[in-house]
């Protein structure tokens, strides 16, 4: 039984971090506690018969934690530093927007929704996704117009930093703004908007 534990150790894929921490812990107990302590829990015969392999899974164990609390540790200071390089990069790329970058972000005001259909493999999306300013919210699509199109929104932090001029977006709605912003919409959302007006006459 202690060997099959021993065994099971090893593999972490199979055993979750906190079993572990668990068996660091209680190992660390047998070994270090007092003997009258482990006498009142009744495990003296048990840490007689076997001590030797409670040493070696404390020793395992430990290792194994003082790894995951290194790595968590890690984890969190990078993803910090990793947070403000793409609140950095965010920032950078609203000022620098190009036309089609603008027109792209246009939709989801235009649309009036938080979360819109864009084409997966278009190379202004593509950017949009890589500069941390729109995200996937969706793993499922639908193909249309020779594209896969997967719902997604614009991040928080970029949202938060967006105003009018960001995306070129007039302020006023007359009769000439709005022709302006419909016609410079994106070809697939201009083919949308066709394919919408014509199942509407029906």
């Amino acid at each position: 039984m202690i060997e099959k534990v021993i065994e099971g150790i090893f593999n972490l894929k199979k055993i979750p971090a906190k079993f572990i921490a668990v068996l660091c812990a209680v190992s660390a107990v047998l070994l270090f506690a007092p003997e009258f302590f482990i006498t009142k829990l009744n495990l003296a015969k048990f840490n007689n018969e076997y001590g030797s392999y409670i040493g070696i899974i404390f020793l395992i164990s430990s290792g194994f934690t003082l790894i995951a609390v290194v790595t968590a540790i890690y984890n969190q200071i990078r993803g910090y530093f990793l947070k403000k390089r793409i609140k950095k990069m965010v920032e950078e790329s609203l000022q620098s927007l190009t036309f089609h970058e603008q027109a792209v972000l246009r939709e989801f005001f235009i649309e009036g929704k938080d979360v819109i259909e864009l084409p997966f493999h278009d190379p202004v999306v593509v950017s949009l996704l890589n500069k941390h300013l729109v995200f996937q919210v969706s793993n499922s699509g639908l193909v249309k117009y020779g594209d896969a199109f997967f719902s997604c929104r614009i991040t928080d932090y970029a949202r938060k930093r967006m105003n009018y001029e960001t995306i070129s977006l007039p302020r006023n709605n007359d009769k000439t703004s709005t022709e302006w912003v419909l016609n410079n919409r994106p070809t697939w959302a201009k083919r949308q908007q066709r394919h919408d007006d014509i199942m509407n006459m029906w």
